[in-house]
């Protein structure tokens, strides 16, 4: 692991267990100036910005993708604090205030400690799968999570179980990435289909 790949590790390790970051905070928190904080956060496509106060001095605020929430799993204290890092994750992630029930249930399954670790190996499988893939940050984001999400799968069949026993115990998130393997898997069938006629 290069020092530069460690620090970004790093970085997203603070961001995930603050939930988020002003550049000015992750200044104080790294012992840099406030301008190479600020390079860090817009210049690395696993850290967005999640909000811009209105009035004032106009602080902008930082948080992760979904990428950066995984590759911020590589770090202890985020593991060690999954669930709460999780929840911060969640409340700023774009569009899931638009799914209140989602959210809620989701926040619900992380105060059950079996259904939260169940929710942390799933996590962690996957950002275990991004170190098979290579040249992740040419695809979409969504693309590399679910070809992590796959390679996941694969590697641990512990993974299969957690999201089965996620699934029917009605948290919403994995009844929706259920469906999505369904669809996935249809869609696939069809496709072998058309290839055969």
């Amino acid at each position: 692991m290069t020092a530069t790949y460690a620090k970004h590790l790093k970085i997203l390790g603070i961001i995930a267990l603050r939930g988020r970051i002003s550049s000015y905070e992750l200044s104080k928190k790294l012992g840099v100036s406030v301008s190479h904080a600020q390079w860090w956060l817009q210049n690395h496509p696993q850290i967005i910005e999640v909000y811009r106060e209105p009035k004032g001095r106009r602080t902008v605020w930082y948080g992760l993708t979904m990428i950066g929430f995984l590759l911020a799993l590589k770090q202890p204290k985020v593991k060690e604090n999954f669930a709460w890092a999780f929840e911060q994750f969640l409340n700023n992630l774009p569009g899931v205030e638009d799914d209140p029930i989602l959210k809620n249930n989701t926040v619900k399954a992380l105060g059950n400690k079996d259904l939260s670790e169940k929710i942390k190996q799933f996590y962690l499988a996957i950002s275990k799968g991004l170190d098979d893939l290579t040249d992740i940050y040419r695809l979409p984001d969504d693309t590399v999570v679910e070809l992590a999400t796959i390679v996941a799968f694969r590697q641990d069949k512990r993974v299969f179980k957690n999201v089965t026993d996620l699934y029917l115990a009605d948290v919403l998130l994995f009844k929706r990435i259920g469906i999505l393997f369904q669809t996935i898997a249809a869609n696939f069938e069809e496709i072998m289909r058309s290839q055969d006629k």
